[in-house]
């Protein structure tokens, strides 16, 4: 999960560079970014599922890749570097769901996961 992680981020971040030193079109920001915070969000259960990992070991991953998904495509939306705004607000939507489920159904397990990654 961390590694899946780290990728994410190294993938958004080459992604944007190589955009911007490739005559900026802005596929990263529109596509590249929302695409692949969708794909670790929705890879996180099926690996979690597929491996049998208990719930402490992959319920703070999914938080990060909530919060990413969250955060990143809704700042480049409300600055106004998406040209093309339907990834971004697919990408957004489907964090803040996920994020408010996991408060809403696990609620126990991802503050405890949280009190504990953050020495609360």
């Amino acid at each position: 999960m961390k590694n899946e992680m780290w990728l994410l981020l190294l993938i958004s971040v080459i992604g944007v560079l190589w955009d911007r030193f490739t005559r900026w079109r802005g596929w990263s920001v529109d596509f590249l970014i929302p695409v692949a915070s969708l794909a670790v969000l929705s890879s996180i259960p099926v690996i979690a599922r597929i491996q049998h990992l208990e719930q402490q070991e992959y319920l703070f991953y999914l938080v990060q890749a909530c919060a990413f998904g969250l955060l990143l495509p809704l700042v480049l939306l409300l600055t106004g570097v998406v040209r093309l705004p339907y990834a971004s607000i697919l990408c957004v939507g489907a964090s803040f769901l996920v994020l408010a489920g996991l408060f809403l159904f696990q609620k126990r397990a991802t503050t405890q996961e949280l009190q504990k990654k953050f020495r609360m």
